[in-house]
Order: C-alpha cells, then sequence, then structure tokens
C-alpha cells in the first residue's frame, strides 16, 4: 500500500498494469548500465543520483508498496517519491520514442499512449473523468487521443498520473535545502510543509544491497510482458481508498 495523493491505496486495474511494466523496463535499463559500466540517468536528480544498486532497493521498495496490498506504507521520503516520479519520465520518454518511430518509419503503434490514456483514466475519479472525456481541459490541453503526436500534451498527460500517487514534487528541492545554511533550511521546510528527516533518509547502503536478490523480488512484482496493444489491455477500474 501507499499513501497516496489520493489516499492510502494499493494500485489496480489499467493503473497497476502501467505501473508494472515501467518498474520492469526501468529495472533492466539499470542492470544493463551496471554491466556495461554507464549509469542509466531518468532525468530525476535525486534519484540519478543514487548508485545503481540503491536505485534497485528503492525501485522494490517502490514497486511494493505501490503494488502489494498486505505491504504497511512505507514512509514517504524524497528518494522514495523520486523514485516514483522516475518511473513516469521513464514513461514520458517511451511514448516520445513511439510518437518519434511513427513518424520515421510511418508505421502507427499507439501501444504505450494507450496504456497512458487507460492508467489515467483508472486513477482518476469519475468526476475528473467525465469533465475531461467531455471536452474539459487537462493543464491547458484537452486530453490527448490516442494517435497524438505533440509530446505537450502527452507530457501533461504523464504528469496528471503521477499526481494520482504524488502529492507534490518537495525532492526537486533537495539541492535548495542541500545548500542553505541549517537555519535557512528549517525555514525553507517549514514554508514548504515538508518534514524534517524528508532529505535525510537515505537508500540503503549498496554493500548491504544483493543485487541477485532484489532483482528477482521485482520480477516477481512485475512479470515480463511487452507492452501491449489498446484492444489487449486489462479492463480499467478505478481504485479510490
Amino acid at each position: 500500500m501507499w499513501e497516496t495523493s489520493q489516499g492510502i491505496r494499493t494500485l489496480g486495474g489499467a493503473e497497476a498494469y502501467l505501473v508494472r511494466e515501467l518498474v520492469h523496463y526501468l529495472h533492466d535499463q539499470i542492470l544493463v548500465g551496471i554491466e556495461i559500466g554507464e549509469p542509466h540517468f531518468s532525468n530525476v536528480s535525486v534519484f540519478d543520483s543514487l548508485q545503481p544498486t540503491q536505485q534497485l532497493a528503492m525501485l522494490h521498495t517502490v514497486a511494493k508498496g505501490l503494488l502489494d496490498s498486505s505491504t504497511a506504507p512505507p514512509k514517504l521520503t524524497a528518494t522514495c517519491e523520486a523514485t516514483i516520479y522516475a518511473i513516469f519520465r521513464e514513461l514520458e520518454a517511451l511514448i516520445e520514442a513511439e510518437v518519434d518511430f511513427e513518424a520515421q518509419f510511418a508505421q502507427p503503434d499507439h501501444r504505450l499512449r494507450s496504456l497512458a490514456r487507460n492508467a489515467w483514466i483508472g486513477g482518476c475519479q469519475q468526476s475528473t473523468v467525465d469533465n475531461v472525456l467531455d471536452g474539459a481541459e487537462l493543464s491547458g490541453n484537452i486530453i490527448p487521443d490516442i494517435g497524438c503526436t505533440d509530446m505537450e500534451q502527452w507530457a501533461d498527460l504523464v504528469e496528471s498520473i503521477a499526481d494520482h500517487i504524488l502529492w507534490d514534487r518537495d525532492f526537486e528541492f533537495e539541492k535548495l535545502v542541500g545548500d542553505a545554511s541549517p537555519d535557512q533550511a528549517e525555514v525553507i521546510k517549514q514554508q514548504l510543509g515538508i518534514n524534517d528527516d524528508y532529505f535525510s533518509t537515505v537508500a540503503s547502503d549498496i554493500r548491504e544491497i544483493d543485487v541477485e536478490r532484489i532483482s528477482a523480488q521485482i520480477r516477481l512484482l512485475t512479470p515480463a510482458t511487452e507492452f501491449v496493444s489498446s484492444n489487449q489491455l486489462p479492463e480499467v477500474k478505478r481504485n479510490i481508498a
């Protein structure tokens, strides 16, 4: 379970399906980076600053919290929330690659965009879904059709999917708080409503991480499946606490 912006819950339906796929993908990218000696970057500074083995450990913590209903909600920290955001930055990059492939080879492939739309619907409250699908705006844009190639619209949608889990993006203030004096840091945290130990709680020590064991546990939570086409998607179910 996870303390999401929509209550303490476990992801289900299309929302869980998408997260499982993304966790599995990011897990594999981290392992490849370890193998070739070139770390994988997700463009989330807090996550990217971790050692690859620490990234694996955090990915397991997040996947277990989001997907396993028997797991107690872990404490929200900068590293936990940055890991979740890294998952969705991967989604944005993958959608962009899908759009570029379609433009280059004129072969429509909407699998990832279908997954993103269904996950957004699955994580929304009914009133929000009805308003947007009836033509209301989402961050200034209509929710994109699966054939849309405008990456600004897809970036907005990905941010909105992440918002169904994350309360905010406080982890992005890590450098600001870290560079400030103790007194200034305290003022910043108070103004932003950040807990005292939000930034100080770190990932596991790399010497204590068993990569093979962590990888096996991640794979159990995220069985390997290909991103599927829209007509193969699981039924979209809303899972609001």
